[in-house]
C-alpha cells in the first residue's frame, strides 16, 4: 500500500510566490492607470486608429 505524501512548504518559495503575486498586482494596477489616460480614436473613413497619450500636472 502507498503512504501519500502531504505538501511540505518549502519557505523559500512560498516567500518568493508571495512577492511574485505582490508585483503581478501591481504591475496590472499600472497598466489600468495606463489604459485610463489613453484616448483612443478611431477614424472610420480611413479606418486609422489613433491614440492621444493624456497627461496630467495635477497631484494628489
Amino acid at each position: 500500500m502507498k503512504t501519500r505524501i502531504g505538501y511540505i512548504p518549502n519557505e523559500e518559495e512560498e516567500e518568493e510566490s508571495l512577492l511574485t503575486a505582490k508585483v503581478d498586482s501591481e504591475i496590472e494596477k499600472l497598466r489600468k492607470r495606463r489604459d485610463e489616460r489613453t484616448l483612443t480614436y478611431t477614424d472610420e473613413e480611413n479606418d486609422i486608429k489613433h491614440k492621444i497619450q493624456i497627461e496630467s500636472s495635477l497631484k494628489s
